[in-house]
């Protein structure tokens, strides 16, 4: 009730003012809250780009890995030393065998890590750096 008189004694000017007062908050939360909408929208769209981008790089190193694994499995199972040193049944003998093993995959993967490492120093033109990457390579592969 004291609203309505109010409003009822009060000048043209004072409605005018109350008037585009409503009307400027109206639009300027209308703003904000359309600004927030596209912002987080854009956010999500982002966070998903990224987070499928490291899980593709992520499947990537994971398929390298099982790649590695089974070439070293494959390496092993291959081996007639190995399976020789296996068919004996004498533990001291194929912890040896399988430490000497292990230590050589470590070597071969230092190696490849180094002809990687190599690979992007930028010296894939000279011949020479390129001849060393090829030696290690075939090293690797041994």
């Amino acid at each position: 009730m004291k609203w309505k008189m109010w409003w009822i004694r009060s000048r043209l000017r004072t409605k005018i003012f109350c008037a585009f007062s409503a009307l400027i908050l109206a639009v300027l939360l209308i703003t904000l809250w359309f600004s927030q909408l596209v912002i987080s929208r854009q956010a999500q769209a982002t966070l998903q780009q990224e987070l499928a981008t490291t899980g593709q790089v992520f499947k990537g190193l994971l398929d390298e890995r099982v790649k590695r694994l089974q070439t070293n499995a494959t390496l092993l199972v291959r081996d007639y030393a190995l399976q020789k040193v296996i068919a004996s049944y004498d533990p001291p003998t194929i912890a040896s065998a399988l430490l000497s093993y292990q230590q050589r995959l470590a070597e071969i993967q230092l190696t490849r890590q180094f002809a990687k490492t190599f690979d992007r120093a930028g010296t894939k033109d000279d011949a020479r750096a390129r001849l060393v990457i090829e030696g290690l390579h075939c090293f690797a592969e041994l």
